[in-house]
C-alpha cells in the first residue's frame, strides 16, 4: 500500500512545473530542520502562478520524504486556514494529493468545525491513513465576537460546566446555554453522545479559567449586581445562574449575552491547544495579519490583546514542533503612498515585521537585514544619468538583501523569469463623446439633490455627485443598500428635496421604455462610457451566441459563430456595488432586446419567467424528444470530424457514410401503416446502435447504468426504460420516418450533446482507470441533459429562435450546435476541467454546477419608495449575458455559494459572458478560462489593485493563451488528431526553446491574441492620463522593494527619463531577486 500512496504523490508532483517545483524544493529545504517541521516560509507568488499548487507541492513532498524514511507513525497533519469559505472551496483540488479512491484510502478530514469542537477527544486515525487536512476560516474559527456560538458550541460549553466543581448541574443551568433553541440543541446532544467524551486537559485547563474573575462590561456588571449575583468568580457566577428563577431572569438579555460570549472566549482559548498540526498552512494571510503580529504587536490601542490574536498564539506562535507556511501575492502593500508612512502603514513596515515572524524576531537577522537595505537604498539613490553602460552597476548590496530574504520568502514574478511577457497586454482608452442632454441633466439631478440634502443639514456633505454619477446610468433606481436612499426615503417632504426629487426624471430608469423594450441602449444610452463598454462585451451579433466559439474548431465556424472566432467574455471591476448590479441588468436588457422580431407582437420585460413552459418536458405522457439529443448513440460516435471542411462539406460526407447505415434502419422499423415521426426523432440514435454489432449491448449497458448510477430524475430514468421496452418488443413499427431525419441524424453526429460529450469523455478519461465505460456512458448522459436544460431556459430559446427561426425545438439545438462546434467546445473545456479538478466524477460534477447556473435577478426602483409599506416601485431586471458580483458575503454558507457558482459560470463557455464586479472579484478568484478582456469601470487608486485585477485573467492555460497555441501550432495536428487535442497543443508547444514552464502555460510568445485592457473615461478625466501613470509605476515600483518613502524613490526614478536600455541594466544590478528558479539548479 506505501509503494501505491507514493506513486500517486510522484503522480502529484509530476504535474507542477518548473518554477513551481523550484519552490517547492526550496519550502521544503527551509521548512523542515533535523528535529522535524519548525520553520516559517513566506511563498508570495504574483498572482496567478500556482501558490495553491504549491502548497499541494510541500505537503505531498514531506509527506513523501517521511514515508521514504519510514518515519510516518500517525498521518501527517495539514491545516489550511483561508480568509473565507469561498476561498476554501475554490482551492479544495487544488490542495489535494489524493484523489477519488486514492482520497478514500488515504486521506481524512477532522469532523470538526470549530475550535471548541476540539473540547471533545477526538478518535484515533484509522489505519492505512497517510495525511489529515482540516479546513478552517477565521471568521468561524478565530474570530470570537461576543455571541455565545452556535448550539453545537454551547451544548459543549454546558457539559463541560456542570463536570467543573462547585457548580450546579440545574435545568436552569442548561436553559440558560440552550437559550431556547430545541431542533439544534438535540441535534448537538446526539453529537456529543457519539463522541468520546471531554478531553481532560482541555477541561482541567477551563475550570481553572472558572476561578477567575469575572470582566463584565458596565452595564452586564449593573445588572448582575441588580440581581444579586455574585462577581467574585466564574464560577461562582454561574452558580448563581443555575439557581436563578423565571422572574429573576427576565429583561437580562444583555447579561446572559455577554457572560455566554465571555465563557465560550474561555473556553475556545482552552480547546485551541488541541488543534495540532505539522504544517499550518494560511492563505491569502494579508486578510487576517494579526493571525501572525503577536510577536511583532501584542497589543491593541485599547490594551488588550484580539480574541483572535490569543487563540492564534495558542496555534500558530507557542512550541516549535510544527512549520508555517504564508501564501499570499500580496503579503504586504506593494506601493504605498507618504501618507500612509506617517500611518505606520507603509510597505517598508509591513515587510520588517512580517520578517520578524518568519526568523522569531532574530535581532542578527533583522539588523542585517535593514543595514544591507540601507546600503541598496543608497545605490538606488545615486544611480548615474542616462545613458548606463551594461554590466557598470554594482550589485553587491542587493546580493546581501536577497541572501537574508531567501531564507525565509520565495517570491516568483512573471517579468523576473520570462522577459517580454506584458506585451500580451493591449490597452484601449477610448476617445471620450461630448456627453448628452440626458446624461448632463442627470448630473445636474444629483447635484441638485446634493444640495437640497445639505440645505436641510441631513448630512450629505459626503456624497460624491461625481462619483455617483459616473457609477451607472440612471444611478437612482439602484441605490438599493445604500444610505443616500434612506437619506432621501426619509426627507422627501421637506420642500427644498421635495423640488430636487421632483426634477430628477433624468436619474432614474425610464420604466415605460424598459417594459415594452422600446429604448435601444446601443444607440440611445445616457452615457457614453456605457456605450463603449457595450460595444466591447456585446459586439454585433454576440447576443446571438449561447456559448464562447472554441479557440480549435474542428471545422470553419457557421451560422451566428462566424466571424466571432476571437470572442471573449470580458471580466469588469467598478469600486461602487451599485454599478455591477446597473449594469448587468442593462447590458442583459439589450442582448433581449435585440433578440426580437422587428414585427410581431413583443413581450413585456418586466413580466414574470418563473411560468415559462419549457420546450423539452420529462414528463409521463410521453417520450421527451430531447433523447434523441442526449443519448450518447455508439455509431454516431464513430463519425469523424476533423477535416479542411466547411459545415456544409462535413455534413455531406456524413450523410454518405450513414447512408447505408440509415436505409437499414429505416426498412427495419419503417413498417406499419401509422407514421409516428416523433417517436423516430427520440428513438432513431438507438436504434443505429441497435442494429449495430454489439449495439444491443451497448443500449442494455446504457440502459441499466441510468437506472442504478444516473442522477437524473426519477422520471428521466423511468423514460429510459420505457425505450429500452419499446426495443425489446417486437416488432417496433414506427411508420414512415420523417423527411428531416437523416439530416437531423447527420447533426447528432457533428454536435449532439450526448455524442459530443461520449466523444469528450472517452478522449478524456479512457486510459486513466479514473472511470469505466459505464460511468463513461452515464456521466456523459448526465453532463448532456444539464446542456439541455441549458438550452431549455427562455433565454436559451428566444437565441435558438432568432437563429434558427421556426425549426422543430430538437433539430434547432443539433443545427445550432453544428453551427458552433459543439465538440470541439466540450472538448476545451472538459481539458480544461480535468486539469483542475483531476477525478471523472469531480470534473462531470463541476461540469453540472457551472451549466446548470440560471439567471439572476436584481432589482431596481423606478421612483423613490414611499416611507409606508406594502408600496412596491420595485421592477426586476434579468440578468443572463451579464451577472453582478458584488453584494455576495463571502463567509455565510448561501453567500459563498453564489460566489462559487458565478465564478463556475463565468469560467465555463457557457452565458453569462459578462461578470461586473467588486473588489470581491479582485484577489483569491480565477475568471481566466474564457476571458480575455477587463474593463476598469473606475481605475483602482492603488495601482498594485490594477495588477491584482488583471491577474484574475492571466493566469494558467488562459483563454489568451490556448487562443496563440491554436494559432500557432494547429495546423501540426493534421487530419488524425489525438484523442486529447489540447494535451497535444501543448506538448508540442513545450518543445519549443523556452527559459521556463511560464512558456506555453501561462504565457504563449506567437500568436496575435492578447489582453484587452480598456479604461472608459469622460471628457476631462483624470483617467485620461492616469493608466499611462499607473502603467509606468507598475514597471518601476518593484525597485523600491523593501524601502521607505516609496512614492518619492519611484516618482525620482520617472523623473530621470531612463531608456529602456538603462532600466534593463537597473533592474539587473538593483532589482531584489527571491524566485527559487533563478537560483536554485533543477533538472529539466
Amino acid at each position: 500500500m506505501t509503494q501505491d500512496a507514493i506513486d500517486h504523490i510522484y503522480d502529484s508532483l509530476a504535474q507542477l512545473t518548473d518554477f513551481q517545483n523550484a519552490t517547492v524544493e526550496e519550502a521544503c529545504q527551509r521548512l523542515v530542520g533535523p528535529a522535524g517541521p519548525q520553520g516559517r516560509l513566506l511563498v508570495g507568488d504574483e498572482v496567478g502562478l500556482g501558490k495553491t499548487l504549491v502548497a499541494r507541492g510541500v505537503i505531498a513532498k514531506l509527506l513523501l520524504n517521511y514515508l521514504n524514511r519510514g518515519k510516518l507513525r500517525r498521518p501527517f497533519r495539514v491545516v489550511y486556514i483561508c480568509s473565507n469559505l469561498a476561498l476554501a472551496q475554490e482551492n479544495a483540488n487544488k490542495l489535494a494529493v489524493f484523489h477519488g479512491k486514492g482520497a478514500e484510502k488515504w486521506v481524512s478530514s477532522p469532523s470538526f468545525g470549530r475550535l471548541a469542537e476540539l473540547g471533545l477527544k477526538q478518535p484515533a486515525p484509522k489505519d492505512g491513513l497517510l495525511l489529515e487536512l482540516c479546513s478552517l476560516t477565521p471568521a468561524t474559527s478565530f474570530s470570537l465576537t461576543q455571541g455565545g456560538g452556535n448550539a453545537r458550541e454551547r451544548y459543549i460549553i454546558w457539559r463541560a460546566i456542570s463536570k467543573s466543581a462547585y457548580v450546579k448541574d440545574t435545568v436552569e443551568l442548561q436553559e440558560f446555554f440552550r437559550n431556547g433553541v430545541n431542533h439544534s440543541w438535540q441535534v448537538a446532544e446526539q453529537y456529543y453522545e457519539k463522541s468520546e467524551g471531554l478531553e481532560p486537559e482541555t477541561l482541567t485547563e477551563f475550570s481553572d479559567r472558572l476561578g477567575g474573575s469575572p470582566q463584565l462590561d458596565a452595564k452586564a456588571f449593573a445588572a448582575a449586581k441588580a440581581i444579586g449575583l455574585s462577581l467574585h468568580s466564574w464560577r461562582s457566577l454561574l452558580r448563581g445562574i443555575s439557581e436563578l428563577d423565571g422572574d429573576e431572569e427576565k429583561n437580562q438579555s444583555h447579561l446572559e449575552w455577554q457572560v455566554r460570549g465571555r465563557i465560550r472566549e474561555m473556553f475556545v482559548e482552552a480547546c485551541a491547544q488541541n488543534l495540532k498540526a505539522d504544517l499550518f498552512i494560511l492563505d491569502e494571510f494579508q486578510r487576517f495579519r494579526n493571525l501572525v503580529s503577536i510577536s511583532v504587536d501584542p497589543e491593541r490601542s485599547d490594551g488588550k490583546t484580539s480574541e483572535q490574536q490569543v487563540i492564534a498564539r495558542r496555534v500558530l506562535h507557542e512550541g516549535t514542533n510544527y512549520a508555517t507556511l504564508l501564501l499570499s501575492a500580496t503579503p504586504f502593500k506593494a506601493l504605498t503612498h507618504i501618507g500612509e508612512e506617517e500611518e505606520g502603514t507603509a510597505h517598508a513596515q509591513e515587510l520588517s515585521e512580517l520578517l520578524e515572524y518568519l526568523c522569531r524576531a532574530d535581532p542578527t537577522t533583522v539588523k542585517r537585514y535593514q543595514m544591507n537595505r540601507e546600503a541598496l537604498l543608497a545605490d538606488i539613490l545615486s544611480l548615474p544619468e542616462s545613458p548606463l553602460a551594461e554590466n557598470t552597476l554594482q550589485s553587491e548590496a542587493k546580493s546581501a538583501v536577497e541572501k537574508v530574504l531567501r531564507t525565509y520568502i520565495c517570491r516568483t514574478e512573471r517579468a523576473g523569469i520570462e522577459p517580454n511577457i506584458d506585451r500580451i497586454f493591449s490597452s484601449v482608452v477610448p476617445q471620450p463623446s461630448v456627453p448628452s442632454p440626458t446624461e448632463i441633466n442627470e448630473y445636474i439631478a444629483l447635484d441638485r439633490l446634493s444640495e437640497a440634502l445639505k440645505a436641510a443639514s441631513v448630512g450629505s456633505a459626503g456624497i460624491d455627485v461625481m462619483k455617483l454619477h459616473k457609477a451607472a446610468p440612471w444611478c437612482l433606481s439602484f441605490l438599493g443598500g445604500y444610505q443616500l436612499r434612506e437619506s432621501l426615503r426619509a426627507h422627501k417632504w421637506i420642500p427644498g428635496v421635495a423640488a430636487a426629487l421632483k426634477c430628477s426624471s433624468d436619474a432614474w430608469i425610464p420604466v415605460e421604455k424598459f417594459r415594452g423594450y422600446q429604448i435601444n441602449l446601443t444607440r440611445d444610452a445616457p452615457s457614453a462610457r456605457f456605450r463603449e463598454v457595450l460595444d466591447a462585451a456585446v459586439s454585433a451579433g454576440a447576443e446571438r451566441l449561447l456559448w464562447v466559439p472554441p479557440a480549435m474548431p474542428n471545422y470553419q465556424a457557421d451560422g451566428p459563430f462566424a466571424g466571432q472566432e476571437n470572442f471573449s467574455k470580458t471580466l469588469l471591476f467598478s469600486s461602487l456595488v451599485l454599478a455591477p448590479r446597473a449594469l448587468s441588468s442593462y447590458v442583459s436588457y439589450e442582448c433581449e432586446r435585440r433578440l426580437l422580431p422587428i414585427r410581431g407582437k413583443r413581450p413585456q420585460y418586466f413580466e414574470s419567467r418563473d411560468e415559462f413552459a419549457r420546450t423539452f418536458r420529462f414528463d409521463a405522457k410521453s417520450l421527451s424528444t430531447a433523447w434523441g439529443l442526449v443519448y450518447p448513440s455508439a455509431r454516431l460516435s464513430a463519425v469523424q470530424l476533423v477535416g479542411e471542411y466547411g459545415l456544409h462539406e462535413l455534413r455531406e460526407r456524413i450523410e454518405k457514410e450513414l447512408s447505408a447505415d440509415y436505409k437499414l434502419m429505416c426498412a427495419t422499423f419503417g413498417k406499419g401503416k401509422a407514421s409516428k415521426k416523433k417517436s423516430w426523432y427520440v428513438l432513431a440514435p438507438i436504434l443505429l446502435d441497435w442494429l449495430t454489432a454489439g449495439g444491443k449491448s451497448h443500449v442494455r449497458q446504457w440502459a441499466s447504468g441510468m437506472k442504478r448510477m444516473s442522477e437524473s430524475s426519477d422520471m428521466r430514468k423511468s423514460q429510459v426504460q420505457s425505450m429500452l421496452l419499446l426495443l425489446e418488443k417486437e416488432p417496433l413499427e414506427l411508420g414512415e420516418p420523417p423527411s428531416d431525419l437523416k439530416r437531423y441524424l447527420v447533426d447528432l453526429s457533428v454536435a449532439g450533446a450526448g455524442v459530443c460529450m461520449n466523444r469528450s469523455m472517452r478522449a478524456a478519461w479512457t486510459d486513466t482507470g479514473s472511470a469505466d465505460a459505464e460511468n463513461l456512458l452515464i456521466g456523459a448522459t448526465d453532463a448532456a441533459l444539464s446542456f439541455i436544460d441549458k438550452m431549455n431556459r427562455i433565454e436559451s430559446q428566444r437565441v435558438l429562435r432568432a437563429v434558427c427561426g421556426a425549426d422543430k425545438p430538437w433539430i434547432a439545438v443539433a443545427r445550432y450546435s453544428a453551427m458552433g462546434n459543439l465538440q470541439a467546445v466540450f472538448d476545451e473545456y472538459l481539458h480544461l476541467l480535468k486539469s483542475i479538478h483531476r477525478t471523472f466524477t469531480d470534473s462531470v460534477k463541476a461540469f453540472k454546477v457551472a451549466v446548470d447556473t440560471g439567471a439572476v435577478s436584481v432589482t431596481a426602483q423606478t421612483q423613490l419608495p414611499p416611507p409606508k409599506k406594502g408600496t412596491s416601485y420595485d421592477v426586476r431586471f434579468h440578468c443572463h449575458y451579464a451577472v453582478p458580483l458584488g453584494n455576495q458575503k463571502s463567509s455565510d454558507e448561501a453567500g459563498v455559494s453564489r460566489i462559487t457558482n458565478a465564478r463556475a459560470a463565468f469560467n465555463s463557455p457557457f452565458w453569462p459572458f459578462m461578470l461586473n464586479s467588486t473588489s470581491i472579484g479582485q484577489e483569491g478568484l480565477d475568471f481566466h478560462w474564457y476571458c480575455r478582456r477587463i474593463v476598469h469601470w473606475s481605475l483602482p487608486p492603488n495601482p498594485i489593485d490594477l495588477e491584482q485585477r488583471e491577474g484574475r485573467i492571466n493566469r494558467f492555460k488562459s483563454l489568451v493563451v490556448r487562443q496563440r497555441i491554436a494559432e500557432a501550432y494547429g495546423r501540426r495536428m493534421g487530419k488524425n488528431r489525438p484523442a486529447d487535442v489540447w494535451e497535444a497543443l501543448f506538448n508540442i508547444a513545450k518543445t519549443e526553446d523556452r527559459r521556463t514552464d511560464l512558456v506555453p502555460f501561462w504565457h504563449a510568445p506567437d500568436g496575435s491574441a492578447k489582453i484587452e485592457r480598456i479604461v472608459p473615461s469622460m471628457p476631462f478625466s483624470s483617467e485620461l492620463t492616469r493608466l499611462d501613470e499607473v502603467l509606468r509605476i507598475l514597471s518601476l515600483y518593484r525597485l523600491s522593494f523593501g524601502q521607505p518613502r516609496q512614492q518619492e524613490l519611484v516618482e525620482n526614478l520617472l523623473k530621470r527619463k531612463y531608456s529602456e536600455a538603462d532600466l534593463a541594466e537597473i533592474r539587473r544590478a538593483l532589482l531584489i531577486d527571491l524566485a527559487p528558479i533563478n537560483y536554485r539548479k533543477l533538472p529539466r
